[in-house]
């Protein structure tokens, strides 16, 4: 009986194929923020991604925190959905907001 077996170097390849593909599939794993719409009920929002790491209350809204990432915001008020956007877009428009502001030497 002629048996093959792969050399050293084909091995290394193989188990770099197979440890990139595992840690690939890991990182899809997680929550699927695209899943969230507004209108939604925070209990969809829950069963969906999974509860946030903090929540924050902002007035009559609260935000939950999630650590992914991203760090994507929920912003939820009366118990739905009211906006979803990540920490990035939050801080572009405190930003723009402050800009406005300045423009129109509001203090």
């Amino acid at each position: 009986m002629n048996a093959e077996f792969f050399s050293f170097g084909q091995l290394k390849n193989l188990s770099l194929i197979l440890t990139s593909a595992i840690l690939l599939q890991a990182c899809k794993s997680g929550p699927d923020f695209g899943a969230i719409k507004a209108g939604m009920k925070s209990s969809e929002v829950v069963k969906k991604i999974g509860s946030p790491a903090k929540v924050r209350q902002m007035g009559i809204a609260s935000w939950w925190l999630y650590d992914d990432p991203q760090q994507h915001i929920v912003v939820i008020n009366s118990d739905t959905v009211a906006n979803y956007l990540t920490k990035a877009d939050a801080d572009r428009i405190m930003r723009e907001t402050l800009n406005a502001a300045d423009s129109l030497h509001i203090k």
